[in-house]
């Protein structure tokens, strides 16, 4: 008992001098007896001690308890919610003279009015506290109502936005293992191994991913976004035809650019008749799609007119980056600019892009590149007679033109099937059966048929991301025991030394972290 005394005595002390607190205003629960004088003393003082411990937060708030400040109290309470199974917020504050605050109610997270008939989870439930500012700089809990109206659960606790966060060691080891190159899957999969189970995790898995996500974006506002700014300030100084343009957001980082290279402005005043725009494809690791403007030249290749980064595939977007692309061009309109193909393979490659998974739709990005060499032959007149015998089938010729060598020519013709009762598609490349996904030779039938949607049997099960794999969800909590006592005890040791990282995120706070090591260093 007197080992265990001194180790709280030693955190008591510990979390004192880092956040000063007080006697008075101490969130520890010690083994101390005291009188029922001291105890009136502390309510005459006006007020009791708020106290840390398992017991007192389940418990929850009470009325009097004192707290250093806002952020305390909400801490104090919002763990005492996920226990119960609800969620808080921060509802009002009420300024007093000179913008100070002295007033702030916490209130359940369904105490919010309905707004409507509609359905929400704003139900006005009632259980809330309320805190006023004292004299002396302590929050001191005036009222509390405990009392909801609704079902409490704790098991669902782990799943509501308040009670899901990440900590810093999480947010640095999710954000090194992307730049490492380490798979979302396998990052979550490993804290989730370190944490003992998924169920143990402060957040969920698309927390995470979201977080990886935010991350790459910002990534590219800093150092990536400077490397790109100055390899173009080089390419212009090389060459001043070359043309770039940065778009900024509010907050100033970089929200879109385009580029052209001298070649592309010169071959754009030949060709200049028809251009192509597509962000169907080619996503990068930022998830900026990669916007490219194509031409043809006289040897009916495709030509690059420009490209760029874009953030968002919106009106405000095209806008931008079609005056900034004609401002290159010296402000020469194409007569025609072709986007997707047509209006019904645009639909088409966004059902495959919302369907399939990204390793998948990158297969079918490649299919659609090649669409543009391939072309319907007309029916001669033996096969219109043919095609008259066979009425509710259509068969079609499609040749498809490939370069080998980047100068020799080959062309190949395949037979497509198509029957509109059932929407049933076949070709003798036999792409779709090996492969699972449909071929350029349908893909321009497709388009020749103005088809917009894709049918279901074409969108293969074991392809989508949108399927519930059972499999991924399931973990072998068996294994979890198993670990050594020595690395138990050095994930509790990590786990000590996270939250006091996480606490002393200060100068005063780690220089006192630093000096409590180096006499942990001189005992040992």
């Amino acid at each position: 008992m007197a080992g265990l005394s001194q180790g709280r005595s030693y955190r008591r002390q510990l979390f004192d001098e880092i956040f000063d607190f007080s006697e008075d205003d101490s969130l520890f629960a010690e083994d101390v007896e005291e009188d029922e004088s001291a105890g009136d003393q502390d309510m005459n003082e006006g007020g009791i001690r708020a106290v840390a411990n398992t017991n007192a937060i389940e418990e929850g708030p009470l009325t009097g308890m004192l707290f250093p400040c806002i952020s305390t109290m909400f801490n104090f309470y919002k763990e005492h919610a996920r226990l119960k199974g609800f969620s808080v917020f921060k509802r009002s504050a009420v300024n007093v003279r000179g913008g100070s605050r002295k007033y702030q109610t916490i209130s359940c997270d369904k105490g919010r009015k309905a707004i409507g008939a509609k359905s929400s989870k704003r139900i006005n439930c009632p259980a809330k506290i309320n805190a006023i500012l004292r004299e002396n700089g302590m929050w001191q809990i005036s009222k509390v109502i405990s009392s909801h109206n609704h079902e409490l659960e704790p098991s669902m606790s782990r799943l509501m936005v308040a009670h899901r966060s990440l900590n810093m060691d999480m947010k640095r080891r999710l954000e090194a293992n992307d730049i490492a190159g380490i798979r979302p899957a396998k990052s979550i999969r490993l804290l989730e191994v370190q944490a003992g189970g998924p169920e143990n995790l402060s957040c969920l898995s698309k927390d995470c991913r979201n977080f990886i996500e935010r991350k790459r974006r910002l990534r590219l506002g800093d150092g990536d976004a400077e490397a790109i700014r100055k390899l173009f300030v080089r390419m212009q100084r090389n060459d001043p035809e070359f043309f770039y343009s940065f778009d900024l957001d509010d907050d100033s980082r970089l929200s879109n650019v385009l580029w052209v290279h001298p070649r592309s402005r010169a071959a754009y005043e030949e060709f200049n008749d028809v251009v192509s725009f597509d962000t169907t494809y080619l996503v990068n690791r930022y998830k900026l799609p990669f916007a490219t403007i194509v031409g043809v030249n006289h040897h009916g290749q495709s030509i690059l007119l420009g490209c760029a980064l874009i953030s968002h595939e919106d009106v405000n977007t095209f806008k931008w980056l079609f005056m900034t692309w004609l401002e290159a061009m010296e402000d020469v309109h194409p007569n025609s600019i072709l986007t997707d193909q047509c209006e019904s393979m645009r639909k088409a490659i966004r059902e495959f892009q919302k369907a399939f998974t990204n390793s998948i739709f990158k297969l079918v990005q490649e299919e659609i590149k090649r669409m543009w060499y391939c072309h319907v032959i007309q029916p001669t007149e033996e096969g219109r007679r043919e095609a008259d015998n066979e009425p509710g089938i259509e068969r079609h010729k499609i040749m498809e033109k490939s370069i080998i060598n980047n100068w020799f020519r080959r062309e190949f013709v395949y037979d497509v099937e198509y029957r509109e009762n059932g929407q049933y598609f076949s070709c003798n490349c036999k792409k779709f059966e090996s492969k699972g996904i449909l071929c350029c030779h349908i893909m321009r039938l497709m388009s020749l048929k103005d088809i917009k949607f894709i049918n279901e049997r074409y969108l293969l099960r074991r392809w989508r991301k949108d399927v519930n794999r059972v499999h991924s969800k399931k973990f072998f909590h068996g294994g979890y025991p198993h670990m050594t006592e020595e690395f138990e005890k050095y994930r509790e040791m990590e786990r000590l030394f996270q939250e006091a990282s996480d606490l002393a995120y200060d100068d005063n706070k780690i220089k006192f972290v630093k000096q409590r090591l180096a006499e942990l260093k001189r005992i040992y």
